[in-house]
Parts: C-alpha cells; sequence; structure tokens
C-alpha cells in the first residue's frame, strides 16, 4: 500500500510544486478520518485491562455476530487480578534476551538484513532523478514497478507458507534491474 500511495502522490506532487505546501496538505489527510473517532471501538484487551469485564465481553460478542462466526461456548475473561498475579509469576522477555543464546545470531543477521534493505531502497527512491527524463515520471515508474513485487510476494508467501525472507528475492530482481 505503501508503494501505491508513492505512485498517487506524485499526480499531486506535480500540480503543487512548492514542497512546504505539499506537505502541510498531505500532512492534514488524516483529519479526514477525525470524525470516526467516536465510532471506533475500544479494544476488549483494554477493556479487559481496566477492568470493564462486560463491556469487553459485549464487545466480543458482537464481532462474533458481525463475523458470523460464533463465540466460543462458556468464554469467560479473567479478571484483572488474575491477570496481574499470573504476569508476576514469569516476568517478560525484553530487548537484552534477544542478544543471547541462538537469538543472538538471528537478531544480528536481521538487524543486517533490515540495514542493507533499507540503504537500498532509500538509496535507489533518492537516485530516481538521475534516471534521466523528468523527476515525477522517473520517481513514478520506480514506485509502480514496487507495487506489483508486493503483491506477487504477498501470493507466494500464502502460498508456499514459508518466512518472510521470501519477500527479497524479488526486491533484488528490482534493485539489479535498474
Amino acid at each position: 500500500i505503501f508503494s501505491l500511495g508513492c505512485v498517487l502522490l506524485t499526480p499531486l506532487a506535480y500540480l503543487i510544486r512548492p514542497w512546504r505546501a505539499l506537505t502541510v496538505i498531505t500532512g492534514m489527510t488524516p483529519l479526514v478520518y477525525l470524525p470516526l473517532y467516536k465510532s471506533i471501538d475500544e479494544s476488549p484487551r483494554w477493556l479487559q485491562n481496566q477492568g470493564r469485564q462486560e463491556e469487553a465481553m459485549a464487545l466480543l460478542e458482537r464481532a462474533a455476530i458481525t463475523n458470523g462466526a460464533p463465540l466460543a461456548a462458556g468464554l469467560q475473561l479473567s479478571s484483572r487480578a488474575s491477570i496481574s498475579n499470573s504476569n508476576s509469576v514469569s516476568p517478560t522477555p525484553g530487548v537484552p534476551e534477544l542478544f543471547q543464546g541462538v537469538l543472538k545470531k538471528r537478531t544480528l543477521s536481521m538487524l543486517f538484513i533490515w540495514f542493507a534493505n533499507s540503504f537500498v531502497y532509500y538509496g535507489l527512491s533518492l537516485n530516481s532523478g538521475n534516471l534521466g527524463g523528468s523527476l515525477s515520471v522517473s520517481y513514478t515508474h520506480l514506485r509502480a514497478h514496487e507495487t506489483p513485487e508486493h503483491l506477487v510476494c504477498r501470493l507466494l508467501l500464502e502460498k508456499k507458507k514459508k518466512s518472510r525472507s521470501n519477500e527479497y528475492i524479488p526486491r533484488l530482481h528490482s534493485c539489479l534491474h535498474h
């Protein structure tokens, strides 16, 4: 969706040349959703943590009816006291645990992959002006090329049920293509 938004931003940027005005206009678009604020329900988990079990259960029942799925028979929400007692028994793992044992190698690998992917991704984006021709056309082509890649990756991942690392194969192709 991000790449599709970038493609749709290009005509707007072409029409609104001053970058400050474009920034203000694109920054104000979330205000369109402000009237919807009151119609969005709270999370059942948040309601439960606030000790409002009846409201949480009513919300779960309404969600089950909306989704056409039956609510589990005999479903009971835990009280706030039992939740806090269960949390005190086993501490929640934190960031230091990512750098211990087997996770250390995986964490360092993912950090390197994230850095390299971001470096290439933003390097291509920022360098699109040097491709020749119109900056708008070059940027749109670069982002439009990325949109089908995301869709294909998502379909392959759902079909193969493999790790998310498969998303890097088409992106690598995209880097080599440009």
